[in-house]
């Protein structure tokens, strides 16, 4: 049986006693025992996540100026993953020969030579940018 369950076994047993303050009180634990479930869930949440990212984290690798993850040849947005640690393929146009690859969730085009471009042949353009 659950605490939430004994509580209202107990609270129905005041009431019939006509014990009204204990009755009122048990009412009232079993709120606050409900806001802490809640509580608790939402924590319990949140560590998920948290942990997700550190499993996320440790599956990248920074291969200037993307990140990839293990095992994986397509690089992933830099702004996204390094803002919001949000894993997003970058998008490139094989037939472009200034090597431009577009992240599709922040609008950021990157520029370059080809794939394995040097860092300091990349360059983010201002977001928005369509691809013509």
């Amino acid at each position: 049986m659950s605490i939430l369950q004994d509580m209202k076994e107990v609270a129905e047993l005041a009431k019939t006693l006509g014990n009204l303050d204990l009755y009122t009180r048990i009412l009232e634990l079993r709120t606050e025992m409900n806001e802490v479930n809640e509580e608790k869930l939402r924590l319990q949440l949140r560590v998920k996540e948290l942990e997700e990212r550190i499993r996320t984290k440790e599956e990248m690798i920074f291969k200037g100026p993307f990140w990839y993850r293990n095992g994986d040849d397509t690089p992933h947005c830099p702004a996204c993953f390094e803002k919001d640690n949000r894993t997003i393929h970058l998008v490139s146009l094989d037939h472009a020969a200034d090597g431009r690859f577009h992240c599709p969730v922040c609008k950021f085009v990157y520029y370059g030579s080809g794939r394995k471009a040097s860092v300091g042949s990349y360059r983010p353009s201002s977001r928005g940018t369509e691809w013509s």
